[in-house]
């Protein structure tokens, strides 16, 4: 059988399946729409467009309008451009051709939720400044070592920029982690790390949520709170974020980021390792390490000030490494039993088990000052 035989047998799609074709596009373009909060319907050329700014293969205008016209009864359809929709549409090319007695919905994305909604708050829009932990001291292995008496693991701040947009109804946000390290050719160079994302507003509970991406197969997962600014842009906010830790395992990650609208001064830095605590109503520290900051003029005029409260709730506690205890090879106590007996001293210990982010309401303040806040004169314009 030659190639031009071969190719006289495979038949083309029949006119109810390119109806049906055309009808799933349809609707993932209806639930684009929705998801990125497009105030009217794309028309053919915003589509073309949108296929430029996100470096898509473009498709011609015309096509475009054939395309989604549900008056035309095609008789042939272009697989490829189908393709191409698909992948702007974020949905199944399998699902758009499948043949039309396959009754399967189409996926839901979560953003497609009534209560997931894109974020087009005009004060969110703009560059900020977001400061985290470094993820290569996270584990107990690579913790610093100048970190003792507390359960802090590290004081290494990396900067973030993080720049969100509005095109043509879609926002987009993206994330440069900026001073990694990366090894090229056996040597450690610095380099800055890129990610995607899109951020949605979860209605319902009023957070904002953006899942950044990068090539490279790096994740950072950013969820804060939504709080209405109406002077001004976004100055401060305290997030979640859930990541990997660096190392063999690379295990999961939860830690926090505040996010800034200016640049926060070197000299303020220490202050934003404060802030990247949990929250907690208590802070709980040694009385061994209290003593050895009185050094700082304010800590030692504090200490004074409040040497009743300190008092009154002063406490003996008990530092049990686990590590350390699970590795002693003279105990008579099995494995199982030294687990069972540390996750019974764990509850009733000051470890923390649920953490609210966010809720510092008084962090707004030295917010503001650290990064020596204003509103942009043309803000308005």
């Amino acid at each position: 059988m030659t190639k031009t035989t071969e190719k006289r047998l495979v038949q083309m799609p029949a006119v109810e399946h390119i109806k049906s074709i055309k009808q799933k596009l349809r609707e993932a373009k209806s639930k684009y729409e929705h998801n990125t909060g497009a105030s009217k319907p794309l028309t053919a050329y915003s589509l073309h467009k949108l296929l430029e700014e996100k470096e898509l293969p473009t498709l011609a205008i015309s096509a475009l309008q054939n395309m989604f016209n549900p008056e035309l009864n095609s008789k042939t359809i272009d697989v490829t451009m189908v393709a191409i929709l698909c992948k702007l549409f974020d949905v199944n090319l399998s699902y758009v051709l499948a043949l039309p007695e396959d009754q399967a919905m189409l996926p839901e994305y979560s953003s497609y939720n009534s209560a997931f909604q894109a974020l087009t708050d005009p004060y969110y829009l703009g560059t900020f400044t977001g400061y985290m932990l470094r993820t290569a001291y996270a584990t107990d292995t690579n913790a610093d070592t100048c970190k003792q008496d507390t359960l802090r693991k590290n004081d290494s701040l990396v900067k973030c920029t993080i720049e969100m947009t509005n095109k043509n109804n879609h926002t987009t946000a993206e994330m440069i982690i900026h001073n990694q390290t990366t090894h090229v050719d056996g040597k450690e160079i610095n380099c800055d790390s890129h990610l995607t994302g899109i951020p949605v507003h979860i209605t319902r509970t009023n957070n904002i949520f953006i899942n950044f991406v990068s090539e490279h197969g790096k994740y950072y997962t950013v969820m804060f709170d939504h709080q209405v600014f109406y002077n001004a842009p976004m100055y401060y906010r305290e997030a979640i974020i859930m990541t990997s830790a660096t190392g063999n395992q690379e295990l999961p990650l939860v830690s926090k980021m505040v996010i800034f609208k200016n640049e926060v001064p070197q000299e303020y830095h220490k202050y934003i390792l404060g802030l990247l605590s949990f929250n907690v109503s208590n802070i709980i520290i040694s009385e061994d390490k209290l003593n050895s900051m009185k050094n700082i003029p304010e800590i030692a005029r504090f200490c004074t000030e409040f040497s009743d409260h300190l008092n009154l709730h002063l406490r003996p506690y008990y530092v049990i490494p686990e590590a350390i205890i699970e590795q002693n090879p003279t105990t008579t106590m099995t494995p199982k039993e030294l687990k069972k007996v540390l996750l019974l001293l764990r509850n009733e210990s000051y470890s923390l088990a649920q953490i609210e982010v966010g809720n510092d309401s008084k962090a707004s303040i030295i917010a503001k000052d650290i990064q020596q806040y204003h509103i942009p004169d043309n803000f308005n314009e």
